[in-house]
């Protein structure tokens, strides 16, 4: 098994209740925004904005970058 740390990338261009068709597919809903950060929660996955993936490296964390 590999034990180096990792971070993955999630990008949201947005998030909102509401959306137009034009922007439907790059529009993600605050509920189910939510339940998938739920989710990194219950795999012990920390949430981390993109400028802090340097230093979880080099502490040999795994995180997700959320953008």
């Amino acid at each position: 098994m590999d034990d180096r740390a990792t971070v993955a990338v999630l990008c949201y261009h947005s998030v909102a209740a509401k959306t137009t068709p034009t922007f439907a597919a790059l529009t993600v809903d605050p509920t189910l925004f939510a339940a998938q950060m739920a989710a990194l929660r219950e795999c012990k996955l920390d949430a981390i904005r993109f400028g802090e993936v340097p230093a979880a490296l080099s502490q040999g964390r795994s995180a997700v970058a959320i953008t």
